[in-house]
């Protein structure tokens, strides 16, 4: 069983069952992630041990991240700043091994989401029309029942 520190983390994460040709729903999860906040060494750690402990066929196949980061003050510098986030994520992503691809947000759209300070795992199982919640920091014994439903 894994377990994990008691910080704030500053992400989100989302998973939603995919109802396909096969009888049992497939599982994706979004790993909302605020950048601005990943300068925080105790709010990533949770987040690290959480995606270390993702075998790496999870990771690429099941795992989407969002990277939310503040827009710039003035609305003609977004591309310039789009571009710098673009090339520190890359670096971000390679430094810490995660396999999963990510795409950019400079909100709104999902800075309302991390401002309430969520920490949750959230899966959206359309089959059985029901939300099941995870928060994080993780228990023990729950990362390993979170972790079947995405190898299921």
């Amino acid at each position: 069983m894994r377990s994990f520190r008691p910080f704030f983390v500053p992400v989100l994460i989302l998973c939603a069952a995919e109802a396909g040709w096969a009888a049992a729903p497939r599982y994706q999860c979004w790993l909302l992630i605020d950048f601005d906040a990943a300068s925080c060494s105790l709010c990533l750690e949770p987040l690290l041990a959480f995606c270390r402990a993702l075998p790496a066929a999870v990771q690429e196949g099941r795992i989407m991240g969002i990277v939310v980061y503040g827009a710039p003050a003035d609305p003609k510098e977004a591309g310039r700043k789009r571009k710098i986030m673009e090339a520190k994520w890359d670096g971000f992503q390679r430094a810490h091994g995660f396999r999963f691809p990510a795409v950019l947000d400079d909100g709104p759209v999902f800075r309302r989401w991390l401002d309430k300070g969520a920490a949750r795992v959230l899966f959206f199982d359309g089959t059985a029309r029901a939300v099941r919640e995870f928060e994080l920091p993780l228990p023990p014994g729950r990362f390993d029942e979170m972790l079947s439903l995405l190898l299921n």
